[in-house]
């Protein structure tokens, strides 16, 4: 029994065509059900049948106010929506945002990213199936600042010296080798460095004034001893339906230091994405993570990194969770088309106005662009560089008072009421 054949022929049948993704996820799932391997050609074929038949009663008619329909679908059960910030189990220093918050955040795509920008890694053997060794990694990966170190940093004019009080406990907590500490303050002051017991003295010859002592105390203060500079947490989680360990980590909005590839900036648009994406990107090429299943909360980040379609999934499965958090259902149909018109120009662009980046702004119409924000100056460029308004959208029709294109508007009939005269005297005749 061949289901493809089978498929093809009630296709035929109903007079409907299937999507190539849709035909193949029917024909899969049919031929690997248990119940249906033992099933005779006409139980098979009243199934295809009824999948056939149900694909065809929730398409669209043509003229359909999709649009509307998805903005009230999404909106209506919004208005429902609490706002709700929690602390992931166990992890103080991560929380999550959800209801209207996290709604408006996946729509607007801010380029200050999330309130709490994270990233999922998920790992390779062996570390995902060890907690020892996936906290190992977590701990490699983690920003160690050299002020978390030290019990005090103080300033000596008089003898032209920075003393530091070293915690010890913290350091080997962090796994630093005490030598090794000492090397990377001699590196980063250049100046002679005098370990007694737990206090560190370090000696600056050539500093000419207390205020240039002060600033080289704080730069090493904020100095990265060890770890990612832009990973301020990193932390072990278990997924109990893939039976494995993964990390948590919590990034800088600001980002990973230094000037990202040129790839990164031309598709960012934007030196905080930019930057953003370049730590995601530094986490990914790790050797202990599985860069194939590496997730943010960001899916500007995504799109920046993997590319539109991806960007486009991910905002798919952020509004899903974002309603599935609160207990509310919505056809995920509603999302990818929100999604789609969010991806439609090849990147991720906000729903709302956001300096040039947004879906409103890149529509040709000027009467669309100027209902949002911007009034006086998209009406003044308009009309200075001649565009035309050619009344095709739903809003700019509203706007002069004209029939919107869905529904009955979308048919445009002509009456010849000459004819109609000659019928009328015809019933009169």
């Amino acid at each position: 029994m061949n289901v493809e054949e089978l498929l093809e022929e009630v296709c035929k049948e109903e007079d409907v065509e299937l999507p190539d993704s849709v035909h193949r996820e029917i024909v899969e799932k049919v031929s690997e059900d248990e119940e249906l391997k033992d099933a005779d050609e006409e139980t098979v074929r009243k199934v295809l049948r009824a999948l056939v038949r149900n694909y065809k009663c929730r398409q669209i008619e043509r003229g359909d106010a999709v649009g509307v329909l998805a903005a009230q679908s999404m909106c209506e059960p919004a208005t429902q929506m609490t706002m709700r910030t929690f602390h992931l189990a166990g992890v103080a220093e991560i929380d999550i945002t959800t209801g209207m918050p996290a709604l408006e955040r996946v729509l607007s795509l801010p380029y200050h990213g999330p309130p709490t920008w994270v990233i999922e890694l998920r790992l390779k053997e062996p570390y995902r199936s060890d907690r020892e060794k996936a906290e190992g990694v977590a701990r490699k990966i983690e920003e160690t600042r050299f002020e978390e170190l030290t019990e005090y940093i103080e300033v000596n004019p008089d003898e032209c010296a920075i003393e530091i009080g070293l915690d010890e406990e913290r350091i080997e907590e962090h796994g630093i080798d005490e030598d090794q500490l000492v090397a990377f303050v001699r590196e980063h002051t250049g100046g002679a460095c005098h370990l007694e017991g737990d206090v560190l003295k370090v000696t600056l010859a050539d500093v000419e004034s207390a205020s240039e002592l002060a600033e080289i105390a704080n730069d090493l203060r904020e100095a990265v001893v060890k770890g990612i500079e832009g990973v301020l947490h990193a932390s072990v989680q278990y997924d109990e339906d893939e039976e494995e360990y993964y990390i948590l980590v919590r990034g800088s909005p600001e980002g990973a230091p230094g000037r990202p590839p040129r790839w990164i900036s031309q598709r960012a648009r934007n030196s905080k994405v930019a930057k953003r994406a370049y730590l995601m990107l530094q986490l990914m090429q790790l050797d202990e993570v599985d860069a194939t299943r590496v997730n943010t909360n960001d899916p500007k980040i995504v799109d920046v990194l993997l590319g539109v379609e991806a960007g486009r999934n991910a905002i798919i499965e952020q509004l899903e969770e974002v309603y599935e958090s609160q207990g509310i259902s919505v056809d995920p149909r509603h999302f990818m088309l929100i999604s789609d018109m969010m991806s439609f120009w090849g990147e991720l662009r906000s729903v709302r106005s956001v300096g040039g980046y947004s879906v409103m702004e890149l529509k040709g119409s000027p009467l669309t662009k100027a209902a949002f924000e911007y009034v006086s100056r998209v009406l003044t460029e308009t009309a200075t560089s001649g565009d035309v308004e050619e009344l095709r959208g739903v809003l700019e029709n509203i706007i002069v008072g004209k029939p919107v294109p869905v529904g009955t508007g979308t048919v445009e009939l002509t009456v010849d009421y000459s004819k109609f005269k000659e019928g009328e005297e015809e019933g009169e005749s």
